[in-house]
């Protein structure tokens, strides 16, 4: 058989001319056809998933933590199906599946037990210098980063101190009304979500959902927590119901990779092939609310191994896709803590959450270890008490070097499933999605920057301090929309601060109390704590202040910005003799 192939490819080199037409090595293109190793580098087949019964694949040692018969491989990029063909044949290997664009193979082995899978991988990685990566497939299951309701009822409530004492609390936390107020900059951006099942039906998602693929869809069996997290990111505005999602102008690509009665596929697998397939479809910023710290066993030994097998699993799909020219941010919960709901080292949520210098690697030429780093997000959980009315990372939430921000993460009101259509979810899976929401806001006003500039921006524009838990430890940032967004729009715009106070006198002050008038149109926007701190482009421009309040006298302040930034000073609002006048009727356009 291999003379045969050896004359058919001799035939094919002497003759290339002729076939112009095939891809760009017709020699790998025929032996592709021959073998059923793909030439296409960016071609994606995970139907194994549907036929494989990996419930027979459970490890003979359950502390192994790894699928027998199963090898994950990563070839040097551009290597040959030659190559590939010579290695799988040599070692007894089957090709049960890929995703050529990021280098991945899946094969079956004939080995079982975890030594001899370890073994035959590290004589591949060193007999044959095109296989970069082999490894068994880690066994450790993922959860949804969601806590019970019962343990944490009143203990986290959010007080009133600055924030109503509410579900929609992290709206005005994060600052996300006050990002809205640039929505005529935004563009249209794609989002992946990785998660449990997602309700496409559900009134405030209607339209937002695709699939990246026939087989993606036909997975899909909806669950509260997907909805949830979909919902976070990318609900409808204006339609009077419910939320409204943190970018309006998103639109959702969705892998479910939870397994449901009749599912059967191995959850690990399934999220790898569900990332790729997701960057491939153009999601620029992908959020898991998922993890496993509640799997593992901070004492065994065997878990920061694993925590490292993902770490290389992962970096290496990543180098390889952002060498192939694809950009993208990953967003992960950072995880709610062990199998106690107590806060441990992030790194055991595994996925992204495991990424070090020394533990990641890089596949493609000119793509660095720090290049995969700037593109992770890893998001811790915060809370407020009320007795010093400061954010606190939640007791929660996991911790440690690889959080890069927190958000909030408690009582936070959502979708759902069933009749009730809304609920409220604590966990960093709740968080995770703010931050992926504010990614891409910053994202979808500048296009053109870079995962690694999307990342600095959020992360350098957050808020407010989140102290540690229990006093001692680090301290993170509290995400914040409309600093991020404002920081975005100066990459692309020359734009300047305008500042200014209202002052309203006897009554209270609404979040949208003012209108700003610039080149003829007119926008309400939202305004706390009747403080006016925005960024405008070159231009003339006037604050209107809304509302009907009888003979109350109206202040109108015209400014020009140009070329500097422009303080009003305060701005009054004359109450007259209304004493009982109605507050202001909100206007703000983006309101869910």
């Amino acid at each position: 058989m291999d003379k045969i192939l050896a004359l058919i490819l001799s035939f094919i080199t002497s003759f290339s001319a002729f076939f112009s037409a095939l891809p760009r090595n017709p020699a790998d293109f025929i032996l592709g056809l021959i073998t059923g190793i793909p030439s296409d580098e960016m071609s994606i087949n995970d139907s194994f998933l549907e036929t494989v019964d990996f419930s027979r694949l459970i490890p003979a040692k359950e502390e192994d933590a790894f699928y027998k018969n199963l090898i994950i491989m990563f070839f040097e990029p551009g290597s040959s199906v030659a190559v590939k063909r010579d290695v799988f044949r040599d070692n007894g290997l089957r090709l049960l599946g890929w995703a050529g664009i990021s280098g991945m193979f899946i094969v079956y082995s004939p080995f079982e037990d975890y030594e001899g899978i370890s073994l035959r991988c590290r004589e591949m990685e060193e007999k044959y210098p095109a296989v970069k990566l082999a490894s068994p497939v880690p066994y450790v299951e993922p959860l949804p980063d969601t806590t019970p309701d019962d343990p944490f009822e009143g203990r986290y409530r959010w007080g009133d101190e600055g924030i109503k004492n509410s579900g929609s609390w992290y709206v005005d936390a994060a600052h996300i009304r006050e990002a809205w107020n640039y929505s005529d900059y935004f563009t249209p951006i794609k989002v992946g979500v990785v998660d449990t099942g997602f309700d496409t039906a559900h009134e405030d998602l209607a339209g937002k959902i695709s699939f990246p693929g026939s087989s993606s869809e036909k997975r899909n069996v909806p669950s509260s927590h997907g909805t949830f997290v979909s919902g976070m990111i990318a609900a409808q505005h204006n339609n009077g119901r419910g939320v409204a999602g943190i970018n309006p102008g998103s639109s959702l690509i969705c892998v479910d990779w939870k397994p449901e009665e009749n599912q059967n596929w191995n959850t690990a697998l399934h999220i790898f092939f569900g990332f790729c397939r997701l960057v491939k479809s153009g999601a620029k910023v992908i959020n898991l609310s998922l993890g496993t710290s509640r799997s593992v066993d901070e004492a065994d030994k065997n878990s920061l191994r694993d925590m490292n097998l993902y770490a290389a699993i992962y970096s290496a799909m990543m180098s390889v896709m952002l060498g192939r020219g694809y950009d993208f941010i990953a967003v992960q919960s950072a995880g709610n803590g062990n199998k106690e709901h107590k806060g441990v080292d992030a790194v055991y949520n595994a996925h992204f959450a495991s990424f070090r210098e020394d533990n990641i690697i890089s596949l493609s030429p000119g793509i660095r270890k720090q290049d995969l780093l700037d593109r992770v997000l890893i998001v811790g959980a915060a809370s407020l008490r009320p007795s010093d009315g400061r954010y606190h990372l939640a007791a929660f939430s996991n911790y440690g070097d690889s959080v890069n921000i927190a958000a909030p993460g408690v009582n936070v009101y959502g979708l759902s499933t069933g009749d009730k259509k809304y609920a409220l979810m604590t966990g960093t899976s709740a968080a995770a999605p703010v931050v992926a929401g504010t990614a891409s806001l910053v994202w979808c006003v500048n296009p053109s920057l870079t995962g690694a500039q999307v990342k600095k921006i959020v992360t350098e524009n957050a808020g407010e301090t989140v102290y540690p838990y229990s006093g001692s430890g680090k301290e993170y940032k509290l995400v914040n929309a409309k600093k991020a967004v404002e920081a975005a729009l100066r990459t692309k715009y020359e734009m300047y601060s305008v500042t200014g106070e209202i002052d309203t006198g006897e009554f209270e002050t609404p979040a949208d109390l003012i209108t700003v008038e610039s080149g003829g149109k007119a926008e309400n926007i939202t305004v706390l704590s009747g403080k006016i701190d925005l960024i405008y482009e070159n231009g003339d421009g006037k604050i209107i202040i809304n509302g009907d309040y009888g003979d109350n006298e109206f202040e109108k302040t015209a400014f020009s910005v140009s070329g500097k930034d422009v303080d009003l000073g305060t701005i009054s609002f004359l109450p007259g003799q209304a004493e009982d006048a109605p507050p202001a009727e909100s206007g703000m356009k983006t309101g869910g």
